[in-house]
């Protein structure tokens, strides 16, 4: 990819490939111990170390502000106007999209079996919160409460770094961060005639 100096919002379509090169990564790294673990120890527990490796997969978006789905495109967290994320926004963007997964391993416990409804229902308002980035400000529900959002290039260019030819080019289709705007703007009122 090309260096670039022009860094842009980034909204659903491109955020959600992200999303989808960091599913199939976690879903490498956790599959083979899960699967080992299942076979040795029992799937309980399997599933827990499943659980808490995708966690660990997904926390490089606490210490690096990136997961390697946002690497690849050279997308970044950062704070809603593009300066870098202080690490307490970092920690609870993480926290809150992580509560998915942390119900489902406390679900793994006896009698907390009900705990995996409440964690599927959860990822469902993270999932339809992440719509929000439909929206001409780009930012999800977890990027409004924790005044995060994702900036990257404009256009991302795939090419192939062996033969060095350019595949094809990706433009981010985001806007520059819109200006803000105040809360409340008061408009004085006309004379009234006499």
């Amino acid at each position: 990819m090309d260096q670039v100096t022009n860094r842009v919002r980034i909204g659903f379509v491109m955020r959600l490939v992200a999303a989808i090169v960091d599913g199939v990564v976690a879903a490498a790294l956790v599959f083979l111990p899960t699967l080992l673990l299942a076979a040795v120890i029992g799937p309980k527990v399997a599933g827990i170390v499943g659980g808490l490796l995708a966690m660990a997969y997904y926390a490089l978006e606490v210490v690096k502000a990136q997961s390697l789905g946002k690497m690849v495109f050279s997308y970044t967290i950062t704070a809603q106007d593009g300066s870098p994320a202080t690490r307490d926004q970092l920690i609870k963007r993480y926290a809150y999209k992580q509560v998915p997964q942390v119900l489902g391993i406390l679900a793994a416990v006896p009698f907390l079996g009900l705990l995996s409804f409440v964690g599927f229902a959860a990822a469902i308002a993270i999932a339809a919160g992440a719509l929000l980035t439909l929206k001409p400000d780009k930012l999800a529900l977890h990027d409004k409460l924790f005044g995060t959002a994702v900036f990257g290039p404009a256009n991302v260019t795939v090419t192939v770094p062996f033969l060095n030819k350019q595949l094809f080019t990706i433009p981010a289709a985001a806007a520059p961060a819109p200006a803000t705007v105040p809360a409340a703007v008061s408009v004085p009122a006309a004379p009234a005639a006499a």
